[in-house]
């Protein structure tokens, strides 16, 4: 875990160096992509960094609600990779491994089945998108793996994220303004 770690810093090295470099709305496609697909990376990270320099550079709160959606957008795309994933690598390591893992494609295919039936379903996919304290990584690879219905997986990902994104602008926004608040008084 200590070698990955320099990895992840120099990631995030990176991607500061975008946010100066790059509009702030492609940085936010990019790094909401990114941070989806490489877990590791903070999730306030893109975010937080998006939404203080959208402080600095005077955005109005529309400006914050379509960097909310272009976050959303990439977050989006990154999943639906990650939902593939899960659903192509279930079939491969379940057909080569199953009988030693006790369970069996259709027994997952049934599990997943369990959460296609109602719109109460897509409300708790919803917020398990929305909270930024579940992973996003994991959740994207699980409902492939159970291959939860693709298009009500699409539909909540795009609006629970971003539901999330404003929440993380949210605190980008306040903690930044909090920061600038303390700096003054001193």
């Amino acid at each position: 875990m200590n070698s990955i770690m320099p990895i992840i810093q120099d990631i995030q090295n990176f991607l500061e160096k975008l946010l100066y470099i790059l509009p702030l709305e492609v940085f936010v496609f990019i790094g909401s992509f990114l941070e989806e697909i490489i877990a590791p990376i903070p999730s306030p990270f893109i975010m937080g960094s998006a939404a203080v320099a959208a402080v600095e550079n005077n955005y109005t709160w529309w400006g914050f609600l379509i960097l909310a959606v272009v976050g959303s957008v990439g977050k989006t795309i990154a999943s639906y990779i990650l939902y593939v994933i899960g659903d192509k690598g279930e079939d491969v390591v379940l057909g080569r491994f199953g009988k030693y893992f006790k369970i069996s494609h259709e027994q997952l295919e049934k599990i997943g089945s369990l959460f296609s039936k109602s719109w109460w379903d897509d409300i708790v996919l919803f917020f398990l998108r929305a909270l930024p304290l579940v992973p996003s990584f994991f959740f994207s690879i699980a409902c492939g793996v159970l291959k939860i219905n693709m298009r009500s997986f699409l539909i909540t990902t795009f609006l629970g994220t971003i539901f999330r994104n404003i929440l993380l602008l949210l605190i980008g926004i306040y903690g930044w303004e909090t920061v600038q608040n303390w700096l003054l008084q001193i």
